[in-house]
């Protein structure tokens, strides 16, 4: 919001971001990828907070 989005706007864009994380995480389940052994060793959430840490507001009205 401090980027100009109203907070409907960065609820959505935070949710995107969410959401794409969590399609990730389901694929490599689905498809018996390599990280699904490693994730019980690993914070399957930090891909997740680093994509939020480099979410901007221009990158997600860009992405719309």
């Amino acid at each position: 919001m401090s980027e100009g989005l109203d907070r409907h706007e960065a609820v959505h864009a935070i949710g995107s971001v969410l959401a794409g994380h969590l399609n990730d995480l389901m694929h490599e389940i689905k498809s018996g990828g390599d990280r699904v052994g490693m994730m019980s060793d690993q914070d399957p959430n930090k891909d997740y907070f680093a994509e939020l840490e480099a979410l901007t507001a221009e990158g997600w009205l860009r992405s719309a």
